[in-house]
């Protein structure tokens, strides 16, 4: 018996046996990169029909340290709480934080220099319902090659205490420095009936 079963191109159904009532997860859109100048992406006008959201990245940013991917949404004027657990070069760390000026941290991103993709997968939980906050789950790592070899992995989780829909995300880096041509950003609904 399949856990996961299809029902047609771009709509999954999960449950055992492929049951007719579940959640549903369907494509929404797909945003690939052509240029090395791109320093944000936004991602507007997000249906509110389904009742949770995933983005799922595969990004390398144009410079040669690393920084960190930063997402923020149209509620402006909304305090960031998060936490969160980073791995990477042998060490473990873990954080707490309160941040003020409206943006949540994602993950590291791995620099041009080593020729390395970073994957990120984030939750984006009840967006479209006005009566509950809006809370975000985030895995992200990549795996470094050559003399520098190391992997690295964050765990991160966070909310916004208000309730207003979510109707756009934006994705940046700390650095301001460009994204890789090639970097995908592909957004999903699930619907939970």
């Amino acid at each position: 018996m399949p856990i996961i079963s299809s029902v047609s191109l771009g709509q999954r159904r999960f449950g055992f046996g492929g049951a007719a009532d579940g959640p549903t997860f369907e494509h929404i859109t797909t945003t690939t990169l052509t240029n090395n100048i791109t320093t944000s992406v936004v991602l507007s006008s997000i249906p509110q029909t389904y009742t949770h959201l995933q983005l799922r990245i595969s990004a390398k940013m144009y410079g040669s340290t690393g920084a960190y991917l930063y997402m923020s949404t149209n509620i402006s004027g909304q305090t960031y709480y998060e936490q969160g657990m980073e791995s990477g070069f042998s060490s473990f760390s873990s954080y707490n934080q309160t941040v003020a000026s409206r943006y949540e941290r994602i993950g590291l991103m791995a620099n041009n220099s080593y020729n390395n993709w970073t994957s990120f997968i984030i939750d984006v939980n009840d967006y479209s319902n006005s009566s509950k906050k809006k809370a975000f789950k985030m895995i992200s790592g990549y795996k470094r090659e050559g003399a520098d070899a190391h992997s690295y992995m964050n765990l991160n989780s966070g909310f916004q205490n208000v309730t207003t829909n979510i109707t756009s995300l934006t994705l940046f880096n700390s650095a301001d420095a460009a994204f890789q041509s090639g970097t995908t950003f592909s957004l999903y609904g699930i619907k939970v009936s």
